[in-house]
């Protein structure tokens, strides 16, 4: 048993360290404890329950009563009244054996017919092809079960009967438009002003986004610096512009505007339609934020916000509040000393996410937000938030992490097995095709009553670690045995088989009353796969 609890134990550590990376701290955690789990587990059964068993094997050749006190009394009974029969003790010591004899009798006739007829069996060609036949199928079923997943949660699963079960199905089923944002950190934001505004324009362009109402805070900056320096002059020069003839009228519109740009130090080589129509600020740092600052501090007297101009009121900073400017993050410039200005260190570009009636196209319009931050220069600085856009983005995420954790688990079961086999080849390549077909069987058919999500992707970490004990303790069996192939199969089943069909059957027959009165959740995502593990 030694080695095979040492491949087990390799095997789950690879499997719950793999799930450690999954991006989902509930898993993390998990993945965690159950590592540490069965490395006691492991300790335990190396240097606790073995030593016990010897003790235990002693205390029945003496015929010494057990110490427990639930049973110690009625032994000491037992063994007292027996001693003082007609028989004495050597009768019961010659009775023993006899009843040991049947029972051992029973087992070899049940583990000869493992060694013997069924280990036989299994080699003949026409089994031997069964078998490949069989593994092809699953293997090949699960995999095209797998390509119909669902992801996402399903309300019913854990609000059945609950008050706020029909809000969320409503959230769920109904609502097609959530706020999202585009994140900047760590950007040097007067340099990157036009690709930050080019990335958003991607962004809000994918299909299954839209701008939000109000300006963002860069767009909405411009239109300040604007309108600070839009006085009456160039207000009665843009209506005179408005009147000369009709081939020149643009012309002079654009004369005008672009002065009105110089005269608020604007960038026109950066203009964009959308978003900045005069042009983008300046691109040097310091007078990039001198400006912002300045504008926020307009009026002087909050009194007067909301105050017309001609009262002295000025509603700039209003604005700048409402394209999020308040909400941004500073932090000192690099190389700072006491008379440096700080930078901007984060902020974010509001925005809509819509259209959204499937799971298919919050999935696609997940994928079309992230492939357009990734073609952005402004890509390692740049990120989309959003509680409903981020939750589709970690499920999206799941199945790829999980393919690489199954790939990876296979992996680390061949290098644990080479190590604990002796570099047996057959036992090291059934090992991990075994492994590897128990676990996508068990994900391929687990898809047909439930949706790939954090506690979808638990349960089958969980199978994962249970896929080797099922499997460690036979190949181990057949690569320490000696002898013909036959006999190396039938000792490997004679020794594990018989524990491992009394484990499948613990699980089941444990599942079953737990499967009465569990939620309808529990009984998808953990009971319902570990059944089908055991099966």
């Amino acid at each position: 048993a030694g080695p095979g609890m040492a491949l087990g134990l390799v095997g789950n550590c690879a499997a719950f360290a793999l799930g450690s990376a999954v991006p989902v701290p509930a898993i993390q955690e998990l993945c965690i404890g159950c590592l540490f789990l069965v490395t006691c587990n492991f300790f335990l059964m190396t240097n606790v329950f073995a030593p016990l068993l010897v003790l235990e094997a002693r205390r029945v050749k003496s015929v010494q009563p057990d110490l427990h006190p639930a049973v110690c009394l009625c032994q000491r009974r037992a063994i007292k009244r027996l001693k003082n029969q007609d028989e004495g003790i050597n009768s019961i010591e010659m009775e023993r054996p006899s009843k040991k004899l049947q029972k051992d009798v029973k087992e070899r006739a049940e583990l000869r017919f493992l060694r013997q007829r069924y280990a036989k069996r299994l080699l003949t060609r026409s089994m031997r092809a069964v078998a490949v036949v069989l593994f092809s199928a699953l293997v090949g079923i699960s995999t095209w079960l797998r390509g119909g997943r669902r992801i996402g949660y399903d309300p019913e699963d854990f609000l059945r009967g609950s008050s706020v079960h029909d809000a969320i199905q409503l959230l769920f089923e109904k609502f097609s438009i959530f706020p999202s944002a585009l994140c900047f950190r760590n950007v040097d934001f007067a340099a990157n002003q036009k690709e930050m505004l080019e990335l958003y324009k991607a962004v809000t362009s994918s299909g299954f986004a839209m701008e939000a109402p109000f300006a963002n805070h860069l767009s909405t900056m411009y239109r300040m610096l604007e309108h600070t320096r839009l006085n009456s002059s160039w207000a009665g020069k843009l209506a005179d512009a408005a009147t000369v003839a009709e081939g020149r009228r643009e012309e002079e519109r654009a004369r005008v505007l672009s002065a009105v740009a110089e005269e608020a130090s604007l960038n026109r080589t950066n203009a964009m339609p959308d978003f900045a129509p005069l042009g983008t600020g300046v691109s040097d740092a310091e007078s990039f934020t001198i400006t912002l600052l300045r504008l926020l501090s307009m009026p002087m007297d909050s009194s007067k916000a909301w105050q017309p101009e001609r009262m002295n009121g000025s509603r700039v900073s209003l604005y700048l509040d409402l394209a999020g400017i308040n909400q941004m993050s500073w932090g000192p410039s690099p190389n700072s000393t006491a008379s440096d200005v700080p930078r901007i260190r984060f902020s974010s570009m509001p925005f809509f996410t819509a259209g959204l009636n499937t799971d298919e196209q919050y999935l696609d319009a997940v994928k079309k937000g992230l492939d357009a931050v990734k073609a952005s220069t402004l890509k390692d600085s740049a990120f989309i938030h959003g509680s409903i856009f981020s939750y589709w983005e970690v499920l999206s995420e799941l199945e790829p992490h999980m393919s690489a954790v199954v790939s990876s688990l296979i992996i680390g079961i061949a290098i644990g097995a080479v190590v604990c086999l002796d570099f047996d080849v057959v036992s090291i390549l059934v090992a991990c095709l075994s492994c590897y077909m128990l676990v996508v069987t068990v994900w391929g058919f687990a898809v047909l009553w439930a949706k790939l999500n954090a506690a979808f992707v638990a349960g089958l970490l969980v199978c994962m670690g249970l896929s080797i004990e099922s499997v460690a303790h036979i190949v181990a069996g057949f690569a320490y045995a000696r002898g013909s192939v036959q006999e190396r199969l039938g000792h490997a089943l004679a020794m594990a088989l018989p524990a491992s069909l009394a484990a499948s059957c613990g699980v089941i027959v444990t599942l079953v009353p737990l499967a009465v009165f569990a939620p309808l959740f529990h009984l998808k995502y953990v009971l319902g796969m570990l059944a089908l593990h055991a099966v």
